[in-house]
């Protein structure tokens, strides 16, 4: 498996408009994961326990 983890602050500015992670935000405030397939990008979760999914592990 290739992967690639970002972790944003909050603090910081996301990437600009045509990326990929433009847009993303948390989840009711909570850290939230978002997987990214091919240019395709997953519903957001918070859940720990559902990252080995998103991952396909």
């Amino acid at each position: 498996m290739n992967a690639l983890f970002v972790n944003v602050k909050v603090s910081e500015d996301l990437p600009p408009a045509g990326h990929p992670e433009f847009g993303k935000t948390l989840a009711n405030n909570t850290p939230t994961a978002y997987s990214y397939q091919r240019q395709n990008c997953s519903l957001p979760t918070t859940e720990p326990a559902l990252l080995p999914a998103l991952l396909g592990d």
